[in-house]
């Protein structure tokens, strides 16, 4: 049975015990990910894309087996879904190791993530980037709860 956790890598934990044993392996899970080329432009991270970020992970023992990060801000801006001074939580990241998929386990931290900031947020967001976008569009809308508000389409002309 999976067990879910909020973690955050600090830059005092360096040298110290806790949440900073999970960032060797939230390394490598980003390489493996960036590896596979399911998303465009998407590049492996580096040890300060994970520092004083809420990091959601699910393990299985003490082995992260999927992960989801974000940030809290507070809007600047009015949209047709939000108002100026609203909080924001930004789903940056959500990644699931690739023999994980298909069992749950994304949407199952995605909704550990939500309990955890409900009372903090108004809304939640989400850039979605993959090639095989109908999947996203599947977990975010219909299984999640999202709604869809725009796309931002590109065809580059010259110079590919």
């Amino acid at each position: 049975m999976l067990q879910y956790r909020k973690i955050q890598i600090e830059p005092s934990q360096f040298g110290q015990s806790g949440a900073k044993e999970y960032l060797p392996q939230l390394l490598a899970l980003s390489r493996d990910w960036a590896e596979e080329k399911t998303c465009p432009a998407y590049y492996a991270n580096e040890e300060a894309d994970f520092l004083d970020k809420d990091i959601y992970i699910a393990l299985e023992g003490d082995t992260i087996v999927a992960y989801a990060y974000g940030e809290i801000r507070e809007l600047t801006e009015a949209t047709s879904y939000n108002q100026i001074g609203e909080k924001a939580f930004d789903l940056e990241e959500l990644y699931v190791v690739p023999a994980w998929r298909k069992r749950g386990v994304g949407k199952e931290l995605y909704r550990f993530l939500e309990e955890q900031i409900r009372d903090q947020v108004d809304v939640i967001g989400v850039t979605a980037v993959s090639y095989q976008y109908e999947k996203l569009l599947c977990l975010y809308i219909d299984e999640l709860g999202f709604d869809f508000k725009y796309a931002q389409l590109a065809k580059r002309t010259k110079g590919w």
